[in-house]
């Protein structure tokens, strides 16, 4: 029998419960503070507008992949005529995502009255700058849905989005970063799907308060049928961004049977996911055959893939050309977390896990694995976030584990850095090639040759470009002009790269070009420096946030350590 006494007062309600099983009687008392706290989605949005800012500031403004510019023709060609018929190998979804960007595009170079296309690509550019703030703020959800507590999962949020890949991506118009959003909103949403209730929270659902002591109507109304519509209709917006997304789904599946398996509702459960999964696989194959007349064609063809996972498995994870731990020293402690994470949470440790190893593992047998001229390993960046879900289980393990971690974060955002300031396609022309075998072997046998190393060694290089008025690069002003008339940029070899290209010359922000081509004018100068004051201040804001949570009320404290299993 349960019994729940309530008793109000001005600014607290006293809960008492008493639970008598078998002779045995269980008392709780605890107070619970009556709602007073701002909204948890204050925070959430001051996350994203530092990222947000943060990403807008260092963006480069311009799209220099291939991949980056067929789908940047994708999106103009939707625009301009309405169809998806031009036959790109890359998913939709990103440059259907990038057609308000390019808009704002259209409607500032009319005004401005710039010439060609180079302010409506640049715009684009800034796509992956606001996916990539959302995807800090999800994973700051997710984390506080695994119970690391909310100061913890900001940290790691901000840990996230500065010192590994996603900073350095956030700058591309590549399609991982959307991936990697969709697939922490598919995580996300199952996490809400309930298989169990710990003791605690039962007792915040009885007298209709949260952990917190704010009300909660969700936690009477879980809705799991929606929950798992909406987690596979995000994973089919994955499929539709990039194919290779597919690979997950036996991941998502089977951590949702497990998730429901002591459910009297579970076939229905599975049922809804079942069917929301044909739908996102009819949905792609309808835009396959729209874009290449058969619902099984890709845009790839070829021998694409290789038994031979061990070099892929070496160069992606330790490899000095693209290695995961070279890039992200902080993946270190992540490994090293992994094993407390699944004490805690199995099931979420185990789907972690297997999200993290199959992109390995997949990505390692395709032929191309290092993913060309580009800033370490590109095809694990969806991967990422949920590898790094690990972190908060051990970062607070003992003083030790926290300075590795601190140290190991200084180091991460040191291998970051370089990449922000200098453009990563300048490493190609600076070494002599653009053949990936052969790089691989130049920094096996050089680690000078290092990418990480080259693009500190680019720093001053650019910076005395900048300094000297390109005197020593008599072809970089000649190639703004040509970037900005929307003539086609002739691909040069290695060696006429350093001597013509702006974009290897100079630091790698949209501003700079601007000022170079004589159009960053007065009130664009004021927006640069307002830009530059919103990260200060929007910074200052989230230190005295987290600030403020570290002293969070007993009640909730215990609520999270007890979900994460740290107490």
């Amino acid at each position: 029998m349960t019994i729940i006494a309530i008793t109000p007062s001005k600014k607290t309600v006293r809960v008492r419960r008493s639970v008598s099983t078998e002779h045995r009687e269980v008392t709780m008392d605890m107070n619970v503070s009556q709602p007073t706290l701002r909204p948890r989605f204050s925070s959430d949005l001051l996350v994203f507008a530092f990222f947000a800012f943060l990403y807008l500031f260092t963006a480069s403004g311009h799209i220099e992949s291939i991949d980056g510019n067929v789908m940047f023709a994708v999106t103009q060609n939707i625009v301009r005529s309405g169809s998806l018929s031009l036959h790109s190998a890359y998913g939709p979804v990103l440059s259907l995502v990038a057609i308000p960007f390019y808009l704002v595009g259209l409607v500032v170079t009319k005004v401005l009255h710039f010439p060609g296309d180079y302010l409506s690509k640049a715009a684009v550019s800034f796509t992956n700058a606001f996916v990539t703030a959302l995807t800090c703020v999800l994973v700051a959800a997710v984390a506080r849905r695994l119970g690391t507590g909310r100061r913890s999962s900001y940290v790691l949020a901000l840990v996230y989005g500065t010192c590994t890949l996603a900073w350095p991506y956030a700058k591309t118009f590549f399609s991982e970063p959307l991936t990697a959003l969709w697939l922490l909103l598919t995580f996300w949403a199952l996490l809400h799907v309930p298989a169990r209730i710990f003791v605690e929270d039962q007792l915040y659902r009885d007298v209709g308060f949260d952990a917190r002591g704010r009300t909660n109507s969700s936690v009477h109304h879980d809705h799991p049928v929606s929950w798992i519509i909406g987690a596979f209709a995000a994973l089919g917006l994955g499929l539709l961004t990039r194919e290779t997304t597919l690979i997950t789904l036996p991941v998502f599946v089977m951590y949702l049977v497990v998730l429901t398996r002591t459910r009297p509702d579970r076939w229905r459960l599975l049922g809804a996911a079942g069917v929301t999964i044909m739908v996102s696989l009819l949905a792609v194959g309808a835009v396959n055959v729209v874009r290449f007349g058969h619902i099984g064609a890709t845009g790839y063809t070829g021998h694409l893939w290789t038994p031979n996972v061990l070099p892929g498995l070496y160069g992606l994870l330790i490899g000095p050309y693209k290695g995961l731990i070279l890039f992200v020293p902080l993946t270190i402690i992540a490994f090293l977390s992994w094993p407390r994470f699944y004490r805690r949470r199995a099931p979420e440790a185990l789907l972690c896990g297997g999200i993290f190893l199959v992109y390995l593992v997949v990505h390692a047998a395709y032929i191309d694995w290092p993913g060309g001229g580009n800033w370490g390993p590109r095809f694990l960046v969806p991967a990422l976030p949920f590898l790094l879900l690990a972190l908060p289980f051990g970062w607070t393990r003992t003083p030790r584990w926290t300075t590795a971690t601190l140290v190991l974060c200084a180091a991460s955002l040191a291998v970051q850095l370089p990449a922000i300031y200098v453009s990563y396609t300048r490493y190609e022309p600076v070494v002599g090639t653009y053949d990936d075998l052969t790089l691989m072997g130049l920094t096996t046998r050089d680690s000078l040759r290092s990418p990480i190393i080259v693009q500190w060694r680019s720093v001053p290089v650019v910076t005395d470009h900048l300094r000297d008025g390109l005197r020593d690069v008599p072809g970089a002003r000649a190639d703004l002009v040509q970037r900005q008339s929307a003539q086609p940029t002739v691909t040069l070899p290695p060696n006429q790269v350093l001597r013509r290209s702006i974009t290897v010359n100079v630091p790698d922000f949209w501003f700079m070009y601007l000022s170079l081509s004589g159009h960053l004018s007065r009130a664009l100068r004021v927006g640069v420096g307002l830009l530059g004051v919103a990260v200060l201040v929007t910074a200052a804001l989230l230190a005295l946030l987290l600030h403020s949570m570290a002293a969070a009320p007993p009640a909730a404290q215990f609520a999270s350590r007890r979900r994460a299993g740290l107490s």
